[in-house]
């Protein structure tokens, strides 16, 4: 089982990156939890649990669960351009149709409508039904004094005081990494083609007889990906590959990049070059809380960390590749 995304090599060759701040939250709140997580998301969530309004908190963590795979799609708008800023991703989040606000909570809540084509999907309404979880209590109540529209407008001021709280004092350094990342990304692509663009994307996700696979527990085909993917790293990401697919927009993909990080340290990029390849430069103006893998120290880093573990990932930007061999 798994979903489906039949696409030809000229249109896997139009997937672009980008780097969007309200994907980063929604990646924190959905590790807040983790036995194991990374420090910096222990920082971020101490400084959103500290920061936010009690009322804000609640609800965005209502509907970024910590023990169900599935996140509302609206809360991660789109990104049309190579960044999506946090104030632009939440007008996006505050302006979203009232219907596609009421399908994707139909899709995330028990007691709610059951979609044919979704149900379908999970093999029938009851096995659909014991997948969704119980509504809850934060979002009943906006929804019950303001309607879909409030609940689409109240998260938007969450995710925007998330970030404001928990992810803004770090976000220069958040950029310089997913930054390096991607041109790392696109030198692989570069040398070896278009099947790069998949080759260390994360666990579960391949190509094979003209169509990009992600394992799920669920069977779906998304068939409207002629422009591609947009592909959407965060450095809070520790799952599977995530997919938004929502017709007609172009389907994303938000995967973990490649980089390290230690606690007082922000983000720290020693990457792992790929197998036969070269490591990629440091990003100008990296400073010395951003050090490449056999590189020169930065005055922040006077000890070798103890945490050697490097996590698998990829990198943001608004590329084109097109290329013949996949």
């Amino acid at each position: 089982m798994g979903v489906r995304i039949p696409m030809s090599v000229e249109q896997l060759g139009r997937s672009r990156f980008a780097i969007s701040a309200a994907m980063e939250v929604v990646a924190t709140l959905q590790e807040r939890a983790a036995s194991r997580r990374a420090p910096h998301v222990r920082r971020r969530w101490a400084r959103a649990r500290q920061r936010m309004d009690p009322d804000q908190l609640g609800l965005v963590c209502a509907l970024v669960p910590v023990d169900h795979p599935y996140v509302p799609d609206f809360l991660t708008p789109k990104p049309s351009q190579r960044r999506l800023a946090i104030d632009d991703a939440a007008a996006a989040v505050a302006a979203t149709p009232p219907e596609i606000v009421e399908r994707q909570l139909d899709v995330a809540f028990r007691g709610r409508a059951v979609h044919a084509d979704v149900a379908e999907s999970f093999g029938g309404p009851e096995a659909f039904d014991r997948w969704r979880r119980p509504m809850p209590a934060p979002v009943e109540r906006v929804l019950r004094e303001g309607g879909l529209g409030a609940l689409a407008a109240r998260a938007a001021e969450a995710l925007a005081g998330c970030f404001a709280a928990g992810l803004a004092p770090e976000w220069e350094d958040v950029l310089a990494v997913l930054e390096d990342d991607i041109s790392y990304r696109a030198e692989r692509m570069a040398g070896e083609g278009t099947i790069a663009l998949l080759d260390d994307l994360g666990d579960g996700v391949s190509w094979c007889d003209g169509e990009v696979r992600l394992e799920r527990p669920f069977d779906v085909v998304v068939d409207w990906a002629d422009d591609g993917l947009v592909l959407v790293p965060s450095t809070a990401h520790r799952r599977a590959v995530q997919l938004c697919a929502e017709r007609p927009l172009t389907p994303l993909l938000s995967y973990q990049p490649v980089v390290r990080v230690h606690a007082g340290d922000g983000v720290v990029p020693p990457r792992r070059p790929p197998p036969g390849g070269s490591r990629p430069p440091a990003p100008p103006g990296a400073g010395g809380a951003l050090r490449p893998h056999g590189g020169r120290r930065g005055p922040a880093r006077r000890r070798r960390p103890r945490n050697r573990r490097v996590t698998r990932g990829m990198r943001p930007g608004n590329l084109q590749f097109v290329d013949s061999r996949v």
